[in-house]
């Protein structure tokens, strides 16, 4: 008999490998449920990624490689919004309160979600990510600069508050960073005491600005001259989340206070001047933070 743990993680990773492969509306459609519950069972004793591609359907892996075709064929659209696109179809909305819920899977699979602990998110990241690791050893590692994709981070963000859950700390690994605008991690800053990091790549640089606990040097600067950049990644990550979420709401508002620190840090010649903006910011955020808990 299998623990609660490894049918949540079994049961993910199925569900996300059926909504890549086509089956979207697994919860209505008998023949891609009985898929889904095949490679659920298959899961839970974690074989080889290539032996679960293989149990695919053929038509499912048919079709995920005609996905992969087309989306090399559209080289060079940034690869990051072909993440978000994936995000879309799986319906996958992440709660401030760790719940992660997907309007086309299972019941059963949001009801177990929603009642998940931490650990239990944690396991369910690794199945996503075992999910996503599939794909690339299957028709996704002939897509011109997508070595692969990894949500990993992403459940154990859900229960954290602003850009961190927004964003889905989503990771794009290209071959090729050139034409791509790269977004590697993404993390919460002050409730968890943690570092937010962005890392963002484009054919002409790549910057990497990390925001730290007290005790760390942040560099604003790499920021200023590239803000459009990173306003436009971010925008791309809100557009996966309902407008009407207090999700959306809440990264939104991060989004505007931080373009506003970075304004006033562009706009600061000397470094003590940079320091206290950035001092500001980091206090907003912890004092919004444990307003939220």
């Amino acid at each position: 008999m299998t623990s609660p743990r490894s049918r949540l993680r079994a049961s993910a990773a199925a569900t996300l490998l059926g909504v890549l492969c086509g089956c979207g509306g697994a919860a209505t459609d008998s023949s891609a449920a009985a898929t889904v519950r095949r490679l659920s069972t298959a899961l839970v004793d974690e074989p080889d990624p290539a032996v679960l591609w293989q149990a695919l359907p053929e038509s499912y892996r048919r079709d995920v490689s005609a996905w992969a075709a087309a989306l090399a064929a559209k080289a060079p659209v940034p690869v990051y919004e072909q993440l978000f696109d994936v995000i879309r179809r799986a319906g996958l909305v992440l709660k401030t309160r760790g719940d992660l819920l997907a309007r086309t899977v299972p019941l059963e699979l949001r009801a177990a979600l929603r009642n998940a602990d931490e650990e239990d998110l944690a396991a369910a990241s690794l199945a996503l990510g075992d999910a996503l690791m599939l794909l690339g050893s299957g028709p996704w590692s002939h897509v011109a600069g997508l070595q692969s994709l990894d949500i990993d981070a992403a459940l154990r963000a859900s229960g954290r508050r602003m850009l961190g859950s927004a964003l889905r700390a989503s990771r794009v690994l290209p071959q090729d960073a050139s034409g791509f605008l790269r977004v590697t991690s993404v993390e919460q800053l002050a409730a968890t005491q943690r570092r937010v990091r962005l890392r963002i790549a484009t054919p002409a640089w790549t910057r990497e600005v990390a925001f730290r606990q007290v005790d760390q040097q942040w560099v604003p600067e790499l920021l200023a001259d590239r803000w459009p950049d990173l306003d436009r990644a971010v925008r791309a990550a809100l557009d996966a989340f309902d407008p009407r979420s207090s999700e959306a709401r809440a990264a939104e508002g991060w989004l505007q206070t931080l373009r506003t620190s970075l304004d006033s840090l562009a706009a600061a010649k000397d470094r003590p001047a940079v320091a206290r903006e950035f001092d500001k910011l980091r206090a907003n955020l912890l004092m919004r933070s444990l307003r939220g808990r």
